[in-house]
Parts: C-alpha cells; structure tokens; sequence
C-alpha cells in the first residue's frame, strides 16, 4: 500500500470517528433537551388540572375558559388545551374552532408522554377527575404540543452540532494530513526515490527510523543495480559467446558435411560472417611460401579475390598474419582504423570501418607449422575477450585439421587412382567412373612380348619405355577430349570413350593407334625399342571392363590385332563385326532399309484401321532380313537412330495420299535424342503426316526419364500426333504409365493374347486391362491374335482391335480395300 494511500485512509477513519462521536454528543443533548421539555409540560398539565377542578367545583365555566386560553400563553410549547366531560365532544378549547367537535383518536395517553415525545407525537391527553352534584365525574384533559417551537429548536440545535462536527473533521483531517506528510509521506517519498535511483546521498529526517531506513535502502539499491548491471554484462556475454559456440557446432557439421576443401573453407568463411559481432572473414594457406586466400565470405567480395596473394610470409616480417604463421599464436589488432601501418588486408577493413582485426592460426597439430590463417573482422574496437579467443582458436584448429584430413586423402586418393610410374589414372579410376557411367567403349592396349623388353635390357629400361609408351598414347588423344587414356598395371593400357564417339571413328582411332605403333621407334637410354600392340574392345554394358579383358585375351588367342567382345553365343573376330558394320552402312546407302505393314483390324467390322510399320532388311540377293538379327549390333554401332529416321521418311512417303494412319514403333532412347527429335518432327511436317501418325512405345524398356518422354509427346501431339504403349503387360507392366504418360491407346502383349485360350491367369489379366483402359477412355488393340478362338475371346472381352496372323501378315503392299477406310 503506497503512503498517500495510508494517509488518505487514515483520514477517512478520523472523520468517521469524530462523526460518530458528534452524533453520540447530538442524540445525548436531544434527550435532555425533550425531557426538560416533558418536565415542563407535566407541571403545566397538573396546574391545569388543579384549577379545572377547583372551577368547576365554583360552576365558573368562563374561568375554565379563562384557564385553557391562558395555557398556551403561558407555555410555548402548547399549541392549545381542550376540555371534554364526556370523553366524545369537546366542551371547552384554548382555540374557540375545537368546540363542539369530536374527540380525535390521535391523543395519546399523557402518562406516555416520556416515550412518545421522543417519536415526535404532538398530541397527548389526560383524565380529570372531578365531583359535580355530589358526583364523581371523570373527564379528559387535551394538550396539542407545538412541534414547530419544539423540534424546531432540536433541528437548530443538530444544526449547530453538525456544523461544529464538519468543522472539527476538517481542521482535523487537515491537521493530521499535514502531520503525516512532513513526518512520515515526504520523508518515504525520499527514501522511496533514493533507493529507486539509488542516490548515495542521503537526508536526515525528524524520525530517526526513516534516516537509517533511507540510509539502508540507498546503499542497499545502489549494490543491486551494481549487481543488476554485472548480470547485464554476463549475460550479455554469454548470449554472444552462445552465439559463436553455435557458429563453432555450424561449422563442426560441416566439417563433417563438406566434400572438399574449396567447400569447408568456403561454408566455414561465410558462417563465421554471419555472426553478430563480425562483419566479414577470409581464409588464407600458405602455398609455398606466399599466403594465398582460398575463401571468403561474400561480405568481402569486392575488396579481396579468390586467388589473392596477401603477402609473402618470409618477406613481410611486419605483417601481423605473417607474424601469426611464423610464431603460431592469434594476432589482435584493436582500433583498427587508427593504424598508422597499412597492409593488403587493411583496404576492405577501412572501407567497411570495422573495429579491429584477428588473425588465427591454421594448425594441424601441435608439433607441426600452421598451414594458413583465419581472418576476421570484429565490429568491436576492443578485439576479442579471452573466452572467445579461446573458442575461435578451437574452431581454427578444427577446420586445420579437417584441411590437413581432406589433403591427405586426396593424396590417397591419387596414390590409389594414379599409376605411380606413368603418372595416368590406373585401372581404379576407371573402375570408379565405370560405376557412375557404364554406358562407354573401353579398348584394352597390350604391348606385346614387353616380358622379352625386361629381360634383354633391363627392368630399369622397361618402366621408361612404359612412361614413354605412356606419353605417346597422350599425345594421340590430346585433341580427342571424349577419350581417356588409362595405364593398367603391367603393360596394359586402357582407352575408354563416351557415347557419343561413333563406332566407325572408334575403330578407325585403333587401327591408327596399332599401325602407328608398328612403325615408331622408341628411344630409351640410345637404345631402340620397336614395338606392336593388340587390343581388345567391348562395348556399353555392366560388365564391359570384364568383356574388354576377355575380348584381349581373345585377340591374343585369335592372333588378331583388334578384337571386338560379343554377348553372342558365338564370338565375332574383328572381320565380322566389320562385316555386319559394312552391311548396315551399304543397306543404309542402298536404301535397302524398307518398311513392312502390319494390318490391325476393327473386333467388330473386321476393316482394316491402321498399319503398324515393322523394319525389314532387304539382302541384294533379295532375302529379307529380320530385325531382331541387325537391331541390337545397330545399337551398338551407333546407328541405331540413322534406322529410326528411315523408317520415319519412307512410311511418311508411302502414307502421305492415303487416309488410313499408321503406327511407328519408337524407343525410349529415341524420344530422348533430341538430333533425332527434331528430323522426325521435320519429316512429320514436311509430309503433312501429323495427323495419320501413331507412335508406339516400346514399354519393355524401362521407362527411367518420364519427364523426357513426356516433353516428346506434348510436342508431337501439339502437331496432331498420338501415341500407343506397345507390348502392355509384358515384363514390369506399370499402369502408372497410363497416367503419366497420357497415351491413346494400349497394346497388349502377345504373350498374354497367345494364352488368353488355356491361361485363366492371363485371361484375368487380360479383362482388367481392357476393363481399366476403358475407364480411362484409351483405346486397346490384341496383337499374336493367331486364330478364331483368340480372336472370338478378345472381342468378348471387350478389346477395340486386333493384330495377327488370323487376319494378316506383315507385307510390303497395302491391301487395296482399306484405303478409303480409317
């Protein structure tokens, strides 16, 4: 409770008090003034009575007259007396209008006048007992009391009293507030505000207790703001040294997350900038001598490079992140704008007015030089505390020994992958970029008879005349950016290309590389050496290093130069592979590539709908040729896509007149070669065949890229195309394809149609298909439909079409009566 409050209520009681007492003092001086009042009336009353008596007894009625008028003369507090013989009638009265009138019933007996008095009753009455004509007669004696003269005077009188009382509560109330605001509010209010500001100037006051109460308070308060502001401080403190233990644990995880050291030091430079207490930071090693910076946070782009020479640690002894490498120990340079000395690092601190600069040491260990320096610029001029210090030479020791980690395995790295003699990557490299991308060619060079090369000159010449080999191979490839040269323990040399190098260029690189060998001498120590090689060659598969060695120890066993690895039952020398490479390229230049027509038949009308294009191979002796014997070496040799675009061109010219559409099978590798992308969209257009083409998707090829796939059908079918799933249900049938792709038809694969009369599995199968085709609103086509019973189940079933033998065969020619039918 605040003191002006106490005060207040301490008023409030005192009036309360002298109110109480006032109306005590009032009630006790109303009671005497009424009983004198009824004293006074009794003694007129019975003066009255005595002489009513004594006039009647004189049969003197005027005197009774006489005696009531003189009453109220007499005494004022009467109003007036009247007389009544027979209690009823009113016989004589002071006031001449009450005679004869009827006795009111407001009289109250007299003997209650002392108690009634006090209820403010006016009117009051008494018996007279008299003797007239020897008898005794009891009549009634009435007194009006005038209330106006005698309350009136009691309202004067508690007039005075609560006058006098108002009075005595407001000089006292005020008295006593006076008294308790120089003795007791003011001399609190003092201390009150001493002790809030804690003020070590203190009052003496009339109480002594408020002096050394003030005194206490004062001190007392002043050593807990000094406390308050310590706390202040600490945890000012520690919240900014939570601060950079929490860039310390940032940096921790990425020393743990980082993949080299470009990226730890770059992530570590840019955490440490964002902390609140520094504006920037950068990290330099020492390369040889020179202290080069290989991070920085972007706040410091601009004033400092990647790549920076900051100073030369053995010249530039001034330099405080020399002096850090050279003594190892953090270097602190406070008001840094003040610096009389100017330094490289020096031109982004006085562009930025930061406050001071640190510079940690980079230490790996304890026994060993720093290897570079973490710089940071503080934004406070007084550096750094010694807690924080403490935690960022930590820190720097952390990131030291991650960069020394990183440096080491990148050493073992290179031991592990780099042939030690040649200095090319060895066969590890090779097996690691095999897993990334298996999809290459890989040639296998072995020196042939190198064994005899050791034994007559000496191991000594046979290493240099590897690394000589060696440097030979990388100068035939140094314009040849898609090959890379391996060196395999021994005297075995690895060539590996991407896919994009064509089979023909491949093939004519290593015939060159085989008969340039043949004719270069190798000179080591004056010694002549001539040398001959074979290789052996595989192409894109999982296991094409295997096949490569395999198809090396082949070329050995065959005596041929170049040997090609086959995953046939029988293995091809390099003539063949040739052989099977020259025919497809004549058949290609020949023209001898031809489309076959496939009809697909209407379940109900049994016409002719659409055609399916099938690739054929025309010999020049006229046989026809199969593509399941020419389709997978074609891929192999790259020209696989040369195929597809023939096929494109020569059904658009065929089809282009006619008004019956047909359907070109295409793979996925084809919807993702964008060279071939765009000829078929050229001859689509060209032919103005957007409308009648069907493009088929072989949907046993595992569709990976949905997102290229669906590029190439919204852009062909924006040119009025449409497109099939060809052999749906086969292998790892996906009906999510449906969706995703958003094709307009489904073929269903023959292996399921052949079964569909025995097979109640497949004809289950079957039914759902066609079922759920339906309810997506795709069309659906039967293929191997081989006789009357498969066709007759199919239709059943509820499938739209239907492809095989028991309608017709694949031909050349068109059937004459569909041409008019779509």
């Amino acid at each position: 409770m605040r003191i002006q409050k106490f005060g207040i209520i301490c008023t409030t009681s005192f009036a309360i008090i002298a109110t109480f007492v006032a109306l005590t003092f009032y009630v006790n001086e109303r009671r005497l003034i009424l009983q004198t009042l009824r004293d006074d009336l009794q003694r007129n009353i019975y003066q009255i009575d005595d002489d009513i008596k004594h006039a009647i007894q004189s049969n003197n009625q005027n005197e009774i007259q006489r005696i009531l008028e003189l009453a109220p003369v007499l005494n004022k507090n009467i109003v007036n007396v009247s007389f009544s013989k027979d209690h009823h009638v009113i016989d004589v009265s002071s006031t001449n209008t009450l005679k004869g009138t009827l006795v009111s019933r407001d009289y109250i007996e007299f003997n209650h006048l002392q108690r009634d008095i006090f209820d403010s009753h006016s009117y009051f009455k008494t018996p007279v007992t008299y003797y007239e004509n020897g008898k005794k007669v009891d009549g009634l004696l009435l007194i009006n009391i005038n209330d106006n003269y005698v309350f009136g005077r009691l309202n004067q009188v508690a007039l005075f009293y609560i006058v006098l009382v108002l009075l005595i509560i407001v000089l006292g109330a005020y008295t006593c507030y006076l008294m308790m605001r120089q003795l007791i509010i003011r001399p609190l209010e003092q201390v009150t505000i001493h002790a809030r500001d804690a003020n070590a100037i203190t009052e003496e006051h009339f109480i002594t207790e408020l002096s050394e109460l003030d005194n206490t308070l004062t001190v007392s308060f002043e050593k807990l703001k000094d406390q308050k502001d310590e706390l202040l401080y600490s945890l000012n403190e520690t919240l900014y040294l939570q601060e950079i233990l929490k860039t310390v644990a940032d940096i921790n995880h990425l020393l743990i997350a980082s993949e080299n050291i470009t990226e730890l030091l770059d992530n570590s430079a840019n955490r440490l900038a964002k902390h609140s207490g520094y504006n920037s930071c950068w990290i330099a090693l020492d390369q040889s001598g020179d202290l080069v910076v290989e991070a920085l946070s972007k706040s410091s782009e601009g004033y400092i490079k990647l790549g920076q020479k900051m100073a030369n640690i053995l010249a530039n002894h001034d330099d405080p992140i020399c002096q850090t490498l050279v003594i190892g120990k953090s270097n602190i340079i406070t008001e840094l704008r003040s610096s009389k000395t100017f330094h490289t690092w020096q031109v982004f601190s006085k562009h930025a007015r930061d406050g001071s600069f640190i510079s940690i040491p980079l230490v790996t260990n304890i026994h060993q030089k720093p290897i570079g320096v973490v710089c940071i610029y503080s934004n406070n001029q007084g550096g750094v505390t010694d807690k924080e210090l403490s935690m960022l030479e930590e820190l720097a020791g952390d990131i030291g020994f991650a960069v020394n980690a990183f440096r080491q395995r990148d050493e073992l790295k290179h031991q592990l992958t780099t042939c030690h003699l040649t200095g090319l990557p060895n066969r590890m490299s090779l097996v690691d970029n095999l897993e990334v991308n298996s999809n290459v060619t890989v040639a296998l060079i072995n020196i042939e008879r190198f064994s005899e090369i050791n034994d007559v000159y000496g191991i000594d010449v046979g290493d240099k005349f590897l690394v000589e080999y060696g440097n030979w191979l990388t100068n035939k490839i140094a314009d040849k950016t898609e090959i890379m040269l391996y060196k395999f323990p021994g005297d075995l040399y690895a060539l590996m290309t991407n896919a994009s190098t064509s089979i023909d260029e491949f093939c004519e690189f290593l015939e060159a590389i085989v008969s340039e060998t043949d004719k270069t001498s190798f000179i080591i120590q004056d010694i002549e050496i001539l040398a001959s090689v074979t290789i052996g060659v595989a192409w894109s598969s999982k296991r094409v290093l295997e096949h490569a060695v395999q198809a090396s120890k082949q070329a050995k066993v065959s005596r041929n130069r170049i040997q090609i690895y086959e995953n046939m039952p029988h293995r091809h020398n390099f003539s063949g592979n040739i052989s099977w490479y020259k025919r497809i390229k004549s058949a290609i230049a020949e023209s001898r590539f031809v489309p076959y027509f496939h009809p697909i038949v209407d379940n109900i009308t049994k016409k002719i709908i659409k055609y399916e294009a099938l690739i054929r191979l025309i010999e020049p002796d006229g046989k026809v040729t199969s593509p399941h014997e020419f389709l997978d070496i074609s891929k192999k040799m790259r020209l696989y896509s040369q195929l597809t675009a023939i096929m494109v061109e020569k059904t658009c010219v065929i089809f282009k007149d006619k008004n019956v559409p047909v359907s070109i099978n295409l793979s996925i590798q084809d919807l993702l070669n964008n060279e071939l992308v765009d000829k078929i969209e050229q001859i689509i257009l060209d032919y103005h065949m957007g409308n009648k083409i069907v493009f088929e998707i072989l949907e046993t090829e595992n569709i990976a890229n949905y997102e290229g796939a669906k590029q190439f059908i919204d852009r062909f079918r924006s040119i009025g195309c449409r497109f099939a799933i060809d052999d749906f249900g086969a292998g790892y049938s996906n009906f999510e394809q449906l969706l995703k792709l958003n094709v307009d038809t489904i073929k269903i694969d023959g292996s399921l149609i052949k079964n569909i009369k025995h097979d109640m599995t497949a004809r289950i199968f079957v039914s759902h298909i066609s079922a759920l085709a339906r309810e997506l609103g795709i069309k659906t086509i039967a293929e191997y439909v081989s006789d009357q019973d498969i066709y007759l189940l199919v239709k059943e079933i509820g499938i739209g079409a239907s492809q095989g033998y028991y309608f017709y065969e694949p031909s050349i020619n068109l059937k004459p009566e569909d041409e008019a039918k779509l």
